[in-house]
């Protein structure tokens, strides 16, 4: 099911990034728990901010 389940990500951030213009797989702290990250930033225009 992992497997399946990586394979179907991935394909999802294939389409995302050929959609938004904009690699959301690559961008730092939207990795795998930073999915709610990935999508402010890439479909909402979003920023994050690093708090101290």
């Amino acid at each position: 099911m992992m497997k399946e389940l990586d394979i179907v990500l991935k394909h999802f951030a294939q389409v995302a990034n050929h959609h938004l213009d904009r690699e959301i797989d690559k961008i730092a702290g939207a990795g795998a728990a930073g999915g709610l990250s990935a999508a402010f930033l890439g479909f909402l225009q979003g920023h994050l901010q690093y708090l101290e």
